[in-house]
């Protein structure tokens, strides 16, 4: 299958902390992926990096349909990736 995402040697720090290091992650076309882990572990640092909202430094290549989109992950269109919470805010 062809890759649509493709995470190289993802490290992420902020002042205090190393959130993700080295972290590998490839997504096919047609694919499906949730991350589930304990908290802190860094999923949502994860999905800050690629949504384009993780403002820290950070390591490793990022590519979107085989492009490197390292220098674009906080200009690129809203629509290029989506998330869903994992705790639902419209109900009880």
């Amino acid at each position: 299958m062809k890759e649509l995402l493709k995470v190289e040697k993802l490290s992420t720090f902020n002042q205090t902390n190393i959130n993700l290091k080295n972290m590998n992650f490839i997504l096919s076309k047609g694919e499906i992926h949730a991350l589930v882990g304990e908290r802190g572990t860094g999923k949502n640092v994860f999905v800050d990096v690629l949504s384009g909202f993780y403002k820290d430094d950070m390591t490793g290549n990022v590519y979107f349909k085989e492009e490197l989109v390292n220098n674009k992950l906080t200009t690129r269109k809203p629509s290029s990736i989506m998330f869903l919470l994992s705790e639902s805010l419209l109900a009880d």
